[in-house]
């Protein structure tokens, strides 16, 4: 509105203007006359467009509005008393038609626009005073019906206005009821995942753990029984979820580029019946004599889809279920065949209706996998079928096809592990799990749920030495305790006084455990709740309901994984210590060396000096080592000659270096080279200090296999107190990790010998 008539009164404001300039001298005996009526017409309409750049409120804008048309009327009203009688009706007339047209384009509420009205009345009756009584009459006659037609919309307008806001507040407070329901829609179903999932989770891991210790095969069979029950309502409770938030729109739905391939042998492995039973089913896939095809679909949707139709057809299947894929143009066709009875005619579409199921004389029974099957379809743009014209029961999966790439997806045994059978267990193999040995690790396990925390300590406690806390509190105290400090943390989401990612965040906040293994488990299975949980620093997200050895290697791998870090950051540590060792610290013994000696103490002095700098060179040398670059055996050959004859010249030791580096160009690794040089200057350290030598002979040699180094001198041999020295040793471990080693000793005619051996690369 205050656009329109910020419009309004600017268009009024030029036409003004312009009718002073054109038209009032004309209707007005004098331009005085003309000015003095214009003039606060025009200041009225320029304030009010000036005053409408702001937003205003209604009711401001309606009264600012009314008091500018009262001030028109009146200086209207003035005006029409100077207006010549003949001129009269035409200014009468188009004062009334101004009017109009400003309640029509001002759009104002019917107490406004009557309002006016009346402010046009009043004004026109000052020609009543001047005895032009049918000028009045007649003026009020034409517009004053037209005034009456225009109250009467604006009152109708009103009211629908009143209506569509009404009908806004309803259907905004509507949406606000429908996100409530939909959030406490949410609420339960996440809620009742954890309280179907947690104790399937204790079925499952007891019927497991009673497994291994049955004495009999039919404890076997019937422990067997109750875990593929217990999986088999997991994966009823996963279904009716995927449905009801089917239903409510929330189940995430992300297409990739999918190798329905690999898909179709992953389920026909997951759901081939056991040998044990007889091999009267059998899961075929003809997907080995064609290439792989590739469908944009989600990977978890298109898996549930495979693992109902399988299932559906292990069921009622004589001897074979065949899954088949091709692509058909822009589409995937994957048809699931089994050689049962078939379905009745009038059953075809009824079969794929929810809850619906039939008699077992009419050999087809249907829940919610096909009718779950069919949306899924649907969801990722296909379409699912029960053919007609096949004497095999065939049910035809389409799907739109992708000509990118199939993108590297997670497997999928998590979406199929609730309908996969039970694993084959021998006795001697349980046994084995039971007393499988190796060093114990230290396991907090934070589970508040009683039974739940009995199966994890037993499940786990073969393996572990298990430590149980039941809140978040209580694994704070566990985790200060440094007496007994804890290998791994496996950790609930949901707990009484708080939540696992609480427990997840006190581990990653302290510097001693920052890098301790940490697990969350948890009956919410969502891939939302996956991926917050891994994004909140834990190492594994592990869902409930889970098989016990799939938990147990978890967290195995996850602490084999630590270990592997601190072993690698244990390795850095040590070679760092070496670079310190061979670089820094021998040039400054040097730098020591001729400082001490007070025969040459000037030319000492200078060569002590260069020494210090070779210690610079060398920390800037450990810097390099973190990005090295590949060197040649010609450069390696000149950097020990220079290296070594520098610190037998300050020395006034003899100096002499034997290569044999052919005219092409040998490539040499930065570790290998690396080593060479640090075990050339180790050596040279080693004569300056220990040997007495008068002469030093260097031999760098490479041949078909491998690089050598050999360093002779002439002195006093190796003293008993270096011969396991911390140089020599870092020496032998940095050529034992290139697959070198090192030889060492006194020669039989005097003096020490080091010989460094280091393969060549092929």
């Amino acid at each position: 509105m205050r656009t329109r008539l910020r419009w309004l009164w600017g268009m009024t404001f030029a036409v003004w203007v312009l009718s002073f300039v054109a038209f009032d001298p004309a209707s007005f005996s004098s331009r005085a006359h003309a000015a003095a009526v214009r003039g606060p017409e025009c200041a009225v309409a320029l304030a009010l467009w000036l005053w409408l750049r702001k937003p205003r409120d209604l009711r401001a804008l309606e009264l600012a509005t009314i008091v500018a048309l009262t001030v028109v009327s009146a200086v209207t009203a003035y005006g029409l008393s100077l207006v010549p009688p003949g001129k009269l009706p035409f200014k009468a007339a188009s004062f009334s038609i101004s009017m109009l047209v400003a309640c029509s384009l001002a759009s104002l509420r019917w107490q406004a626009t009557a309002a006016t009205g009346l402010l046009t009345v009043l004004a026109l009756s000052t020609l009543r005073f001047r005895g032009e009584n049918d000028v009045f009459m007649a003026t009020m006659t034409v517009f004053g019906f037209a005034y009456l037609a225009l109250i009467a919309a604006a009152v109708a307008r009103d009211r629908l206005v009143k209506r569509e806001l009404q009908s806004r507040l309803a259907l905004a407070e509507a949406n606000t009821k429908l996100r409530r329901d939909d959030e406490l829609r949410r609420r339960l179903f996440t809620n009742l995942s954890h309280d179907l999932r947690t104790p399937l989770a204790v079925v499952r891991g007891e019927a497991e753990l009673l497994r291994k210790t049955a004495r009999s095969d039919d404890e076997v069979d019937a422990l067997s029984r109750i875990g593929s029950n217990a999986r088999a309502l997991a994966s009823l409770a996963d279904q009716l979820l995927d449905l009801a938030r089917l239903e409510a729109g929330q189940l995430t739905h992300r297409p990739r580029s999918c190798d329905v391939t690999g898909v179709a042998r992953e389920v026909a492995a997951l759901l081939a019946p056991p040998a044990r039973q007889g091999a009267r089913v059998v899961v075929t896939s003809k997907a080995e004599a064609t290439p792989s095809v590739v469908a944009l679909v989600d990977p978890e949707h298109l898996a549930r889809i495979l693992t109902n139709l399988v299932a559906n057809g292990l069921r009622h299947a004589r001897t074979t279920v065949t899954l088949a894929q091709r692509r058909e143009g822009d589409r995937v066709v994957i048809d699931v065949i089994d050689d049962g009875p078939g379905v009745p005619e009038d059953r075809r579409e009824v079969i794929f209706q929810r809850f619906v199921s039939f008699d077992s004389d009419g050999s087809t029974a249907s829940g919610i996998g096909l009718p779950l099957a069919r949306e899924l379809a649907i969801t990722n743009g296909g379409s699912l079928e029960l053919l007609g014209d096949s004497q095999a029961t065939t049910f035809r999966l389409t799907l739109p096809a992708s000509n990118q790439p199939p993108d590297a997806h997670e497997a999928i045994a998590d979406a199929l592990k609730d309908t996969a059978p039970p694993p084959e267990t021998s006795p001697s193999g349980r046994a084995a799990v039971m007393s499988r040995p190796g060093a114990r690790h230290r396991l907090l396990v934070v589970e508040d749920n009683p039974d739940m925390a009995a199966m994890l300590c037993r499940v786990l406690g073969h393996r572990f030495d298990v430590e149980h806390a039941a809140s978040v509190s209580d694994a704070r105290v566990h985790l200060e305790d440094a007496t007994a400090p804890v290998d791994a943390v496996l950790s609930d989401v949901l707990l009484p006084d708080g939540t696992g990612y609480e427990v997840l965040a006190a581990v990653r906040s302290r510097r001693d455990l920052e890098a301790l293994p940490f697990l969350l488990v948890s009956a919410l299975g969502e891939p939302e709740e996956r991926v917050r949980g891994l994004d909140a620093g834990a190492d594994d997200y592990v869902a409930k309901p889970f098989a016990p050895e799939e938990l147990e290697t978890r967290i195995t791998r996850a602490i084999e994984r630590a270990e592997a870090r601190r072993r690698a950051i244990d390795a850095q540590r040590e070679a760092l210590l070496m670079e310190i060792h061979d670089g820094v610290s021998a040039s400054l013994s040097r730098a020591a060396m001729l400082l001490a000696d007070r025969r040459t103490a000037t030319t000492s002095a200078q060569r002590a000096r260069e020494a210090i700098a070779d210690g610079l060179e060398e920390v800037r040398a450990i810097a390099k080592l973190l990005a090295p670059r590949a060197s040649s055996f010609d450069i390696l050959c000149a950097e020990v000659r220079r290296a070594i004859a520098d610190a037998c010249a300050a020395a006034s030791i003899r100096f002499e270096l034997e290569t044999n580096a052919p005219p092409e160009v040998i490539p040499l690794s930065a570790p290998v080279a690396h080593a060479l040089r640090r075990a050339a200057r180790e050596a040279t350290t080693n004569i300056l200090k220990h040997s007495g030598a008068r002469s030093v002979k260097c031999r760098l040699v490479t041949t078909v296999d491998a690089f050598v180094l050999s360093i002779e001198d002439d002195g006093r041999g190796y003293p008993h107190a270096i011969e396991n020295g911390q140089g020599l040793g870092i020496m032998e471990r940095r050529a034992t990790r290139l697959g070198g080693h090192v030889e060492r000793g006194n020669r039989p005619e005097g003096g020490a010998f080091v010989r460094v051996t280091i393969p060549r690369e092929r």
